[in-house]
Protein backbone atom coordinates (compact mmCIF):
# COMPACT_ATOMS: atom_id res chain seq x y z
CA UNK A 1 0.00 0.00 0.00
CA UNK A 2 1.78 3.25 -1.14
CA UNK A 3 1.14 6.48 0.65
CA UNK A 4 0.54 8.68 -2.29
CA UNK A 5 -3.10 6.64 -3.36
CA UNK A 6 -6.25 7.99 -2.50
CA UNK A 7 -7.74 7.12 0.65
CA UNK A 8 -11.09 6.17 -1.03
CA UNK A 9 -9.31 3.50 -3.40
CA UNK A 10 -7.60 2.03 -0.63
CA UNK A 11 -10.94 1.13 0.79
CA UNK A 12 -12.34 -0.13 -2.46
CA UNK A 13 -8.94 -2.38 -2.91
CA UNK A 14 -10.13 -4.04 0.19
CA UNK A 15 -13.24 -5.79 -0.69
CA UNK A 16 -16.96 -5.57 0.20
CA UNK A 17 -18.08 -4.87 3.56
CA UNK A 18 -20.10 -7.56 5.23
CA UNK A 19 -21.58 -5.65 8.04
CA UNK A 20 -24.49 -3.65 7.06
CA UNK A 21 -25.15 -0.45 8.94
CA UNK A 22 -28.68 0.49 10.19
CA UNK A 23 -29.90 3.63 10.82
CA UNK A 24 -33.60 4.63 13.00
CA UNK A 25 -33.95 7.69 11.25
CA UNK A 26 -32.20 9.45 7.76
CA UNK A 27 -31.70 13.85 7.15
CA UNK A 28 -31.76 13.93 3.59
CA UNK A 29 -31.93 17.33 2.15
CA UNK A 30 -33.07 19.18 5.31
CA UNK A 31 -35.74 16.45 5.92
CA UNK A 32 -35.85 13.76 8.44
CA UNK A 33 -37.47 10.29 7.37
CA UNK A 34 -38.05 6.83 9.86
CA UNK A 35 -37.68 3.85 9.60
CA UNK A 36 -41.25 1.97 9.67
CA UNK A 37 -40.32 0.08 12.33
CA UNK A 38 -39.52 3.26 14.80
CA UNK A 39 -42.78 4.95 13.34
CA UNK A 40 -44.99 1.76 14.98
CA UNK A 41 -43.95 2.96 18.35
CA UNK A 42 -45.11 6.56 17.95
CA UNK A 43 -48.24 8.24 17.39
CA UNK A 44 -47.13 10.40 14.85
CA UNK A 45 -45.39 9.00 11.48
CA UNK A 46 -42.43 9.93 9.34
CA UNK A 47 -41.75 6.99 7.16
CA UNK A 48 -42.83 8.10 4.10
CA UNK A 49 -41.79 9.93 1.16
CA UNK A 50 -42.77 13.49 0.50
CA UNK A 51 -42.71 15.59 -3.20
CA UNK A 52 -43.58 18.81 -3.76
CA UNK A 53 -44.32 20.22 -7.20
CA UNK A 54 -46.14 22.13 -9.70
CA UNK A 55 -48.67 21.71 -11.99
CA UNK A 56 -50.67 23.75 -14.04
CA UNK A 57 -54.43 23.59 -14.21
CA UNK A 58 -56.71 24.41 -16.66
CA UNK A 59 -60.40 25.11 -16.04
CA UNK A 60 -61.33 23.37 -19.83
CA UNK A 61 -59.23 22.47 -22.74
CA UNK A 62 -59.65 26.38 -24.09
CA UNK A 63 -58.64 27.79 -21.01
CA UNK A 64 -55.49 29.83 -22.35
CA UNK A 65 -54.39 30.66 -18.73
CA UNK A 66 -53.08 28.16 -16.80
CA UNK A 67 -52.26 28.31 -12.62
CA UNK A 68 -49.69 26.66 -11.77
Amino acid sequence: MQDDVAIQLKEFAKGTNNVAKIFPSYLINGYRFHTTKRDARRKTQNSSVTLVSMTPSFSSSKDETPII
